[in-house]
């Protein structure tokens, strides 16, 4: 992006250390604003404070607590009550970007997981299987024919466990 477009406004809010030391470490020069660590409620709270009161061009938000739950409790209640607080920031900021999209920008907004989980329990992931390597994409917008459709036919890169 700050090829195409030096000046622009790019965040990153991250629960989840690796995503800024490890993964994006050389990248955090070209970012307007970020904060690594603390909570998810202090990350999405920077996240709407950016989108209420700056002119971001990009936006990167990671949620971890369900996640954490998920390796910790597994599937069940406390992971579903996760997911529906995630949710919950979701429609806030969805919100926050509806008004934007009334003043007449243009907003793309993706949401995704980095990974699936263990079926049955849900506890674990990194394995080969199916269920630890499906993954979910949701869009605002229409996205192509690629992002539609489930990929079953590709072979495992190791032995299923």
């Amino acid at each position: 992006m700050k090829n195409n477009y030096p000046t622009a406004d790019i965040s990153s809010f991250r629960t989840w250390a690796p995503i800024h030391s490890q993964f994006f470490k050389n990248d955090l020069a070209l970012l307007t604003r970020a904060h690594a660590g603390g909570t998810d409620e202090t990350n999405f709270n920077l996240a709407l404070d950016t989108l209420k009161n700056n002119d971001p061009d990009f936006i990167f938000l990671h949620l971890d607590e369900p996640d954490v739950i998920a390796h910790s409790q597994c599937f069940g209640s406390a992971y579903n009550d996760s997911i529906q607080k995630a949710d919950s920031k979701l429609n806030v900021l969805l919100d926050e970007i509806q008004k934007r999209q009334s003043n007449g920008e243009n907003w793309l907004v993706l949401v995704t997981t980095d990974h699936g989980r263990t079926p049955i329990s849900g506890c674990h992931h990194g394995n080969q299987t199916c269920q630890e390597k499906t993954i979910f994409i949701s869009s605002n917008q229409t996205l192509n024919d690629e992002f539609s459709n489930v990929v079953t036919s590709l072979p495992n890169q190791s032995v299923q466990k």
